[in-house]
C-alpha cells in the first residue's frame, strides 16, 4: 500500500516565505484601500472633539509593528504622497 502523499501543500520553505509575504502585501493594499475610503467618505465628515481622526498614521504603525520599519516608512511615505491635499494659489 502506498502511503498518502499531500500534494496541496508546498514543501519549499523558500517558496512557502515568498508565498505568504505576497499575501501580506496583497492584503496590506486591501486594506489601505479599505481606509482611504473610509477616510474620505466617513472620517471627512465626523470629528471627535474637533479633531479628525486620522486612520493613514493608524494604518503605518500598524505595518511598522508587525512587518518591519522598512514596510512601515514605505506604505508612511506613499500614503504622503496620495493623500496629499491639492492647493490651488489664487
Amino acid at each position: 500500500m502506498t502511503e498518502w502523499k499531500n500534494t496541496h501543500t508546498i514543501q519549499n520553505p523558500r517558496k512557502r516565505a515568498k508565498m505568504k509575504k505576497a499575501v501580506c502585501i496583497i492584503c496590506i493594499y486591501i486594506i489601505f484601500i479599505i481606509t482611504y475610503i473610509l477616510q474620505t467618505n466617513f472620517f471627512s465628515w465626523f470629528t471627535i472633539a474637533g479633531i479628525q481622526p486620522n486612520l493613514f498614521i493608524i494604518l503605518a504603525l500598524f505595518v511598522g509593528l508587525f512587518m518591519g520599519e522598512i514596510y512601515g516608512a514605505t506604505i508612511g511615505a506613499s500614503m504622503r504622497t496620495t493623500t496629499r491635499p491639492i492647493h490651488t494659489v489664487e
